[in-house]
């Protein structure tokens, strides 16, 4: 097989020797991947395959997303938090990633309820008591960054000496679902600052990629794109994993002398990961178990068990499925239990599958829709169920479309390709998901449509009215933006005297998740218009500008002061970033802007 890294244009140019750390925090698994780079040389990506409590399986590249609690302490972590939390009467922290979607991911594909118009939105489990979602991340993070050392350390020759050199200098990766932006980045970079990971001084070391691009360097590296890529081809990658299933459109720009990839259009992310497979299996076999002695939580544990962990990966709509869950002497013939063993037949087990599938074809079908594409790389855990792979052969085989899945398993799939994204930077040019933009004050106009909210106009410092609450769209949704990309905004700020301070210049950015075009950024109450949401908040200190003050006189004589500066907003790769400019005289100066994600609690 044709490797991705085995071509000249694979190799790590750097300017020093370094290393590189990714973490895919997932739903319910979570991985960690490393790298030892040397200018000039191929890295070789490799996977921490040894955790606690998981000795028996030897290799396992992944490790439970679970923290088990007692009194609001961490008493166990992974595959040992379960045995901690029944040992020592703790809590379980589990599915804890689902805390921190934006509203926007937690709708549910269903109709909503008779009777109403708000859209259904998924349970997700409570935290345990005590405990806040910002302890959970900054204690399982904590836990993962220090054994993915103690892996490196102990399973690396020399490790020792490398780590001593350039461990307080790793760079580290944080894979994200697709649906996530800068609120959640902001989160995730806090709670590394708290574990102690990183720095407010230096956090720049830690970089974050989506699930879906970090899934787009696994499956090529993986994958024999050489054999089937063309300049200009596109190709669509779909990452189904605990909780989200991602799928981006690729283009590819440029084959020689390095592969260039830019996204064609909006990647989608749908809420239809394997946690919803076993939550539709969870209420299959409480129906079919209804009545039986065998409903009993500590059975039902046990079934559940065994579903998740065979049932649900095997099954591919044909065969009746066994579930082993007890002794010889269980039985319960009119429920399908016979010597411990729950016969499935393929529509009980499709009915769990029922609760995803087509959300996930229909996702898929969004991207693919008018667009002639000829491979459709499938990756992560549920990527691996037969059943989807089938589902998704059946759906768009018919349209040319071949489904594809690499040789190697593809559970880590986000960890690995995190770190060769880092290597690598294939993909230039990303696709907005959504509309981004702030909202504005403009000068009054009484002929315009102004005026059906003339009661909310207001007087400005330079004594001339200004409406509020209009929009203005930075990026509009499936605008493609290159890594070089800014926009730059003119702005400036009035006194009505000679200040002392300048103050600090703040503005919001928003993102809009609808699709009509958007013209009052709030409603006639001040609260933010529906499908938008705030994003983060730009600051930026003007001490500095005084020197650019200006006098000036507003329409009726009175004095005022005035200092114009520009914001650039750097759009491209995969964080905001933003710089502040101004004129002094002849010169042009230049500071920094803080970019503060939206508070998620």
């Amino acid at each position: 097989m044709t490797e991705v890294n085995s071509a000249p244009d694979q190799r790590y140019f750097g300017s020093s020797e370094a290393l590189v750390f990714s973490i895919d925090c997932g739903t319910t698994q979570s991985a960690c991947a490393f790298a030892h780079l040397f200018p000039g040389s191929t890295p070789q990506v490799r996977v921490v395959t040894k955790w606690p409590g998981q000795e028996e399986a030897a290799g396992d590249s992944k490790i439970p997303t679970l923290v088990a609690y007692k009194r609001g302490k961490p008493i166990g972590y992974g595959a040992d938090a379960i045995e901690q939390e029944a040992a020592q009467d703790g809590e379980l922290a589990k599915w804890f990633k689902l805390h921190l979607h934006p509203d926007s991911m937690k709708v549910v594909d269903e109709p909503p309820e008779y009777g109403s118009d708000v859209p259904p939105t998924f349970e997700v489990p409570s935290l345990p008591t005590g405990v806040t979602l910002k302890k959970v991340y900054k204690h399982f993070l904590k836990y993962l960054w220090d054994h993915a050392q103690s892996f490196f350390i102990n399973n690396t020759v020399d490790g020792e000496r490398i780590w001593n050199r350039l461990g307080d200098k790793a760079h580290i990766v944080l894979a994200t679902p697709n649906g996530w932006d800068t609120t959640q980045q902001g989160f995730l970079r806090q709670a590394m600052i708290d574990a102690g990971i990183i720095t407010k001084e230096d956090e720049e070391r830690l970089s974050f990629v989506t699930e879906g691009e970090a899934s787009v360097h696994y499956a090529l590296h993986y994958s024999q794109s050489r054999s089937w890529m063309n300049e200009g081809s596109m190709f669509a990658v779909t990452d189904a994993g605990g909780s989200t299933v991602d799928s981006t459109l690729y283009r590819c720009k440029a084959l020689v002398p390095k592969l260039v990839l830019e996204e064609v259009c909006a990647s989608e992310c749908v809420q239809a990961g394997g946690v919803f497979v076993d939550r539709g299996g969870q209420r299959m076999l409480n129906e079919k178990l209804s009545g039986s002695k065998f409903a009993d939580a500590a059975y039902m544990n046990d079934i559940m068990e065994e579903f998740e962990r065979k049932t649900k990966r095997k099954f591919d709509g044909t065969q009746t499925s066994i579930i082993r869950f007890g002794k010889d002497w269980d039985n319960d013939r009119p429920h399908g239990i016979v010597k411990g063993r729950l016969t499935l037949t393929k529509e009980d087990v499709t009915t769990a599958f029922n609760a995803v599938t087509p959300r996930i074809v229909s996702s898929v079908s969004n991207l693919l829709d008018g667009r002639k594409v000829e491979h459709l790389l499938l990756v992560g855990g549920l990527g691996e169920s037969p059943y989807l792979r089938k589902a998704l052969k059946d759906t768009f085989g018919s349209k040319g479309v071949n489904v594809v899945t690499v040789d190697e398993s593809t559970k880590k799939a986000a960890a690995e390709g995190a770190a060769l994204w880092y290597i690598r930077q294939l993909v230039v040019a990303r696709a907005v998901r959504s509309t981004f933009g702030i909202i504005l004050w403009r000068p009054y106009d009484p002929a315009s449509f102004h005026r059906e909210r003339r009661h909310r106009a207001k007087m400005d410092h330079d004594g001339s009215m200004k409406m509020v609450d209009l929009w203005e769209t930075w990026l509009k949704k499936d605008h493609v933006v290159g890594e070089e990309t800014s926009l730059s905004f003119n702005y400036f700020s009035i006194y009505k005297k000679l200040p002392s301070d300048l103050g600090t210049f703040s503005q919001d950015v928003f993102a809009y998740d609808g699709e009509e075009d958007l013209v009052w950024g709030r409603d006639d109450k001040g609260s933010l218009a529906p499908g938008v949401r705030t994003v983060c908040t730009l600051r930026a200190d003007l001490t500095g500008l005084r020197p650019s003050l200006r006098s000036q006189r507003g329409p009726k004589g009175e004095e005022f002061y005035r200092v114009d500066f520009v914001i650039s907003v750097m759009l491209g790769g995969t964080s905001l970033k933003a710089r502040l400019n101004w004129n002094e005289g002849d010169e042009r100066r230049e500071g920094p802007v803080t970019v503060i994600p939206n508070s998620i609690l």
